[in-house]
């Protein structure tokens, strides 16, 4: 008897095997949204962001993030959720605003994510960001001789249209998927007398956004307004090209925390994105970060494995 207790006391302190790399679990009914019931077979992988010092930008600044996968015979269905360390929904990056001083001028900037993935001729390197970055010559590039494929996530400018910036880079630094249409544009004209005011004041979604799309008839700018706060970018409902409508995004905002559904096909059958179908040993070596109302000043994380 005394041997019973014993073990039932052993087995109920038994501390669970960490989590150390992204496993993806198969379902049959793809997820709907951040919180259907698929993300429940999923592990959760727990990062701190900004542990490492080189593979963030801030020192002494940590980020909780999670990561749960889950994929169906053709999709990939990544669920990232992280606090914002401001605490503020920044969403709002070249706003413009006026004043009597300095007429129409732009400010602010966006929460941001990225994804980086191996694309499996990067060598050692693999999607290690840290050997990628190279601050005296002020560009990023792989050192490994081949390639990676970026998510870039953008608060302002992809996020309220459900879509990602899908990048590559390579020895020769950053480049993009092709489009035919972008998923926004600068909202800005130059007047005749050289400066530089809003191209469009509306419509403004949600307070913050200007959506174009084919039943929407943008406002034009009064160039003689003289107050108001107008967003700074046109997004665009009718984007077109792999640089905007391969990876989807669902995200979501409350509480100090992101919430955002990331999805892509296993295999988009474009050379310059992963093929998650036909990656060595099942596994690509990714890494991810996340950067609060800034384009560069970021926190992230060492280089981890996605698991199929």
């Amino acid at each position: 008897m005394i041997s019973g207790v014993f073990i039932g006391c052993s087995d109920d302190t038994d501390d669970p095997i960490p989590v150390t790399d992204l496993n993806v679990a198969v379902v049959t009914t793809a997820p709907a949204n951040a919180t259907d019931a698929a993300w429940d077979e999923a592990d959760a992988l727990e990062l701190s962001l900004g542990d490492d010092a080189a593979y963030s930008s801030i020192a002494n600044v940590l980020t909780d993030l999670t990561l749960k996968a889950v994929r169906t015979s053709s999709t990939l269905y990544i669920l990232a959720e992280w606090m914002d360390n401001s605490g503020t929904e920044n969403v709002d990056k070249n706003q413009w605003t006026y004043s009597a001083a300095d007429g129409w001028t732009k400010s602010g900037n966006e929460d941001r994510i990225f994804f980086m993935f191996d694309a499996g001729d990067n060598g050692t390197e693999g999607a290690d960001c840290a050997t990628m970055c190279h601050v005296a010559d002020g560009i990023m590039s792989t050192t490994g001789g081949g390639h990676v494929d970026v998510w870039h996530g953008k608060g302002a400018r992809t996020f309220p249209v459900g879509t990602v910036d899908d990048k590559w880079w390579d020895e020769n630094g950053r480049g993009s998927d092709s489009k035919t249409v972008g998923a926004y544009s600068d909202n800005i004209q130059t007047l005749a007398d050289g400066s530089t005011v809003p191209m469009y004041s509306g419509p403004i979604t949600d307070g913050h956004y200007i959506i174009n799309s084919s039943t929407v008839t943008l406002v034009e700018f009064d160039t003689t307004a003289t107050s108001g706060v107008i967003p700074g970018y046109i997004l665009n409902e009718d984007r077109d090209g792999s640089r905007f409508d391969d990876v989807s995004a669902d995200a979501s905002y409350s509480g100090g925390k992101w919430t955002v559904m990331f999805s892509r096909a296993l295999d988009t059958a474009h050379d310059d994105d992963v093929a998650f179908t036909t990656v060595a040993d099942d596994q690509v070596q990714m890494t991810v970060a996340v950067t609060d109302n800034s384009g560069g000043s970021h926190v992230g994380a060492a280089p981890f494995y996605i698991i199929f």
